[in-house]
């Protein structure tokens, strides 16, 4: 047991050290604890509400654009005891201009207390490649069929996420890893179309485009 935890502290430091040094040499911000309160500023959202003993660490902060980009390592447990499960996930949030219809995504269907989602209801996109990859759950599927466009399907499936959302003016990506997350960050600061769409909204009230003029 003494040698886990020495292992899980060296792991831990080698991390932050690798993560300080990936921000210097990306010019981001770099804080080890939470520092910036963003797991009170996140507290809200259905991602950030699973499990118990819940921890932000080793945030990556980019400002561009006037939009502020968090990349951070995400902690929480669940069970007790003998059958307590630490999950660590890299997650990426921003915020958007204006609000967005609330969904939640979801690649691993164990992940979601149902109690929690009442209002909401599967829905499908029509793409069989999209509803293979992900479950979506909202409470208004006509405003967020409207907004998931085919590029904006494809860059989602294209970033290897786990699981994601909008709510209110937030979006949360759950990653495999936090250079899938930077990955995805410098997407939206080089100006792409799809991530600026998620992240601006500009097309949330823009009349559905036809089938055909759809990009694949």
């Amino acid at each position: 047991m003494a040698v886990l935890i020495v292992w899980v502290i060296y792991y831990y430091r080698k991390r932050r050290q690798m993560l300080a040094g990936l921000a210097l040499r990306l010019q981001m911000r770099f804080s080890s604890g939470d520092t910036l309160d963003l797991l009170a500023r996140l507290a809200d959202c259905y991602l950030m509400q699973f499990g118990h003993s819940r921890r932000i660490l080793n945030i990556l902060t980019s400002r561009r654009e006037e939009r502020t980009v968090f990349a951070f390592d995400y902690r929480y447990e669940t069970g007790s005891g003998q059958d307590r499960t630490l999950h660590h996930y890299s997650v990426i949030a921003w915020q958007q201009k204006v609000s967005l219809p609330s969904v939640i995504a979801l690649a691993d269907q164990p992940f979601l207390p149902l109690g929690k989602f009442r209002s909401f209801s599967p829905m499908p996109t029509g793409d069989t490649k999209f509803d293979e990859a992900f479950t979506l759950y909202t409470d208004n599927a006509p405003a967020v069929q409207k907004l998931l466009t085919r590029d904006i399907q494809k860059i989602l499936l294209d970033c290897g996420l786990i699981n994601w959302q909008w709510q209110d003016q937030w979006t949360i990506f759950y990653t495999q890893s936090v250079l899938s997350a930077l990955q995805i960050a410098r997407l939206i600061h080089r100006g792409s179309h799809c991530c600026r769409l998620i992240a601006d909204a500009k097309n949330i009230d823009a009349p559905v485009p036809p089938e055909s003029t759809q990009s694949n």
